[in-house]
């Protein structure tokens, strides 16, 4: 399995690190390594988190890390994260994903992990599936 994050769960992880940087900017780079590192498990234990407590039924799921919830849904051999947010909270109705397109997942590779930079900059490192070979 690749694990992957959107466009909006890194926004969502920077806005989180800015949060926190303008207090501590150590103690936003700890958690923002910290969330991003939780996430790394799912490579190999894809069903680890439960099922969004909102949506029971449903296919997302999500990990618990602190203060934060970590949403994401696996599709074929991809695991994409899609939103982070603290845990109080119930999930935005404006971060659920829509369905994902069928596709040929196999032929999907991620760019790299993904970074948050030590001075709460976002940097796009893993954002988009790109096809291995169009061919």
């Amino acid at each position: 399995m690749r694990v992957v994050w959107t466009r909006q769960a890194f926004e969502r992880l920077a806005e989180i690190e800015d949060f926190i940087a303008r207090d501590n900017p150590r103690a936003a780079k700890h958690h923002t390594e910290r969330l991003i590192a939780r996430t790394e498990s799912l490579a190999v234990h894809a069903q680890l988190g439960r099922i969004v407590p909102e949506l029971p039924g449903g296919t997302l799921r999500e990990l618990v890390e602190g203060h934060y919830r970590i949403v994401y849904r696996v599709h074929g051999d991809i695991v994409e994260v899609l939103t982070v947010f603290e845990s109080h909270h119930l999930l935005p109705k404006e971060d659920l994903p829509p369905e994902p397109k069928e596709r040929n997942d196999s032929r999907l590779l991620p760019r790299s992990k993904p970074h948050i930079s030590a001075d709460a900059q976002l940097e796009f490192r893993v954002l988009v599936l790109v096809p291995a070979n169009r061919n």
